[in-house]
């Protein structure tokens, strides 16, 4: 069962608000302390963030997270799966 906050599909994977922030961060290329900084977490909150993200994206890297959220967020994706 996903945990609350997200919606599981075949396709995409929904992220809390928090971890969308994140994403974007992780998006720009900001290392966990940057990202700390810039929300004002601490940095294992920052941590746990980025590992939740990864785990629900069922990816190893930040680098295949940001690729992963980018080919699914694009507006051609995000169109379609309105359509669908």
């Amino acid at each position: 069962m996903p945990a609350r906050g997200t919606h599981l599909t075949a396709k995409t994977v929904t992220l809390t608000p928090k971890q969308r922030e994140v994403m974007s961060l992780l998006a720009k290329g900001l290392t966990n302390y940057e990202i700390s900084q810039a929300l004002g977490l601490s940095l294992d909150s920052a941590k746990y963030h980025v590992g939740e993200i990864l785990a629900r994206l069922g990816v190893e890297t930040r680098e295949a997270a940001v690729e992963h959220w980018r080919k699914e967020h694009r507006p051609a994706a995000r169109a379609k799966r309105m359509l669908a």
